[in-house]
């Protein structure tokens, strides 16, 4: 931290403000220093004073992400969207952090809202997810194919491309008692 305020104070910019200390904390989001960026926007007080910018709750909501605290990035994603912001842009990341969190109804619900062709891949995981942990009905592993192929539709992927999609969609498959497309999957 010391660091980064020598290079401001070095640039005549004054550490005093809320403002200030956002910009440093957007500097520190873009040179992929996460931590230093929390540090710096929560200095800004950023969910307090909004006169800062909205942009700077969706950086501070991915800078959590990116170190993988997700209980803060989904805090961080929902106030940006309360606030205003765009609720497509952090859709697949709020997706994402549900995921990780196993919270796969939530997951579904965001993955649905994002225009982000990866949000097929994670809702075939998530589908699949909800039918293996509960023996919920096959529709859900109807769902788990469905999302699996429109992910690779959207890849024009081949088995070579990205085989880890495949055996997933054969897992799916074979479940659903269709061994003869299971096979195909893994040839």
């Amino acid at each position: 931290n010391d660091e980064i305020v020598t290079m401001f104070s070095g640039n005549n910019i004054v550490l005093n403000n809320t403002r200030n200390y956002a910009y440093v904390g957007y500097a520190c989001w873009k040179t992929e220093r996460y931590k230093d960026a929390i540090y710096y926007y929560k200095k800004a007080n950023i969910t307090e004073y909004m006169d800062v910018g909205k942009s700077f709750l969706f950086t501070a909501a991915l800078s959590y992400y990116n170190l993988g605290d997700y209980a803060n990035a989904i805090e961080y994603f929902n106030r940006y969207i309360y606030v205003g912001g765009d609720n497509i842009a952090p859709s697949f990341y709020l997706g994402v952090a549900n995921y990780m969190q196993q919270k796969y109804d939530k997951a579904i619900e965001y993955f649905n809202k994002s225009n982000d062709t990866s949000s097929f891949y994670y809702l075939g995981i998530c589908y699949f997810q909800q039918f293996y942990a509960n023996k919920e009905p096959l529709g859900k592993l109807d769902k788990a194919i469905d999302n699996y192929t429109k992910y690779i539709a959207s890849l024009n992927a081949t088995i070579n491309d990205n085989s880890s999609v495949y055996i997933y969609r054969a897992q799916a498959k074979y479940y659903k008692r269709d061994f003869t497309g299971a096979i195909e999957d893994c040839d």
